[in-house]
C-alpha cells in the first residue's frame, strides 16, 4: 500500500471540527498512534510469555510423570511370577488385551503394552507396590503407569505450534511499528469485506487487507454499515492499522492483499 511520506499525513482539517462540537474523534498525533501500538506489542509479549509458561509447566510435568511411571522398577517388591491366563480379544468393544499373573500369593492383571505377547505358565519377573499388591508391572510393561506422561506429551506436542506463533507475532508486530515510524500515518476508511477489510484513504486506491491474527472475531466491532475513521502505517505488504475503540485506540495488525484499480474515494 502506498501510503507516500511522513508529510503527506492527514492536514489540519482532519482536526476539525473538533468533537466538541459534531461528536467526532479529533485526529491523533503520532506519538498517540504509536502509543497504541506499543500497548498492542506489550500484551502480545505478555501472551507469548505466558504460553512458554504453560508449554514449559506441561513438559516438566510429563518428565516428572515419567519417573514416577517408573518408581515401581526402583521403590517396588520384585518377585517372580506365573502367567495364569491370557486375553488377547477381550470381550466387549474398545477393550485392550491384558493377561493375569500370580505372585506373592495375589493374581494382578497387566494390560499389554506394545507388541510383547506371553502365554500361559510363562514365568517373568514383576514388580509390584507392597502396600497395594495389586498395582503391578514388569520391567517392560509400565501396565498404564505412563498413561499420564504420554497425554501430557502430545499436549506438549498440541502447544508448540501456537507456542511458535505467539513468539513470532509481537516480532512480526515490532517490524510493523518500525516501519510505520518511518512511514507516517494516513487517515483511512475502514469497512470490513467478508474476511478482509477495505481501506479508503482520501485521494488514493483503496486496498484489500487481511487482519494478521487468529482472533478475528475480536474486531466484530468494526461493521459494513458505518465505516470507522482510523489511520495506518507501515510499508508495502506489512501494516498496522489503529482504529478507536471507546475511548481508546486499538493497534491492529494488517497485511495487503491488493490494491484496487477503478474509481477511488
Amino acid at each position: 500500500m502506498d501510503l507516500g511520506t511522513a508529510g503527506d499525513s492527514p492536514d489540519r482539517q482532519d482536526d476539525e471540527p473538533l468533537r466538541a462540537r459534531t461528536g467526532r474523534r479529533p485526529k491523533p498525533d503520532p506519538v498517540t498512534l504509536d502509543r497504541a501500538v506499543r500497548a498492542r506489542l506489550h500484551r502480545a509479549v505478555l501472551a507469548a510469555v505466558a504460553w512458554a509458561l504453560v508449554t514449559a509447566a506441561t513438559i516438566v510435568g510429563a518428565i516428572l510423570l515419567l519417573r514416577w511411571s517408573d518408581r515401581l522398577l526402583v521403590d517396588g517388591v520384585r518377585a517372580p511370577a506365573r502367567v495364569d491366563s491370557v486375553m488377547d480379544d477381550p470381550p466387549g468393544r474398545g477393550n485392550s488385551p491384558y493377561f493375569v499373573v500370580d505372585y506373592a500369593g495375589v493374581r494382578g492383571v497387566i494390560f499389554y503394552h506394545g507388541s510383547t505377547s506371553h502365554h500361559v505358565g510363562e514365568v517373568l519377573t514383576v514388580y509390584y507396590d507392597p502396600a497395594d499388591p495389586l498395582h503391578v508391572r514388569t520391567a517392560d510393561n509400565p501396565n498404564g503407569d505412563d498413561l499420564w506422561a504420554g497425554g501430557l506429551m502430545i499436549l506438549t506436542i498440541v502447544e508448540l505450534a501456537p507456542l511458535a506463533w505467539a513468539v513470532a507475532y509481537p516480532v512480526r508486530l515490532a517490524q510493523r511499528r518500525h516501519l510505520a515510524a518511518r512511514s507516517g500515518w494516513r487517515a483511512v476508511k475502514v469497512t470490513p469485506f467478508y474476511h478482509t477489510l477495505i481501506l479508503r484513504p482520501a485521494g488514493r486506491e483503496p486496498t484489500t487487507v487481511k487482519i494478521v491474527t487468529a482472533l478475528r472475531p475480536h474486531y466484530q466491532f468494526l461493521t459494513a454499515s458505518a465505516p470507522t475513521r482510523g489511520w495506518v502505517g507501515g510499508k508495502n505488504a506489512r501494516l498496522v492499522l489503529v482504529v478507536p475503540r471507546g475511548e481508546n485506540h486499538y493497534a491492529i495488525p494488517v497485511r495487503a492483499t491488493t490494491q484496487h484499480t477503478g474509481n477511488r474515494s
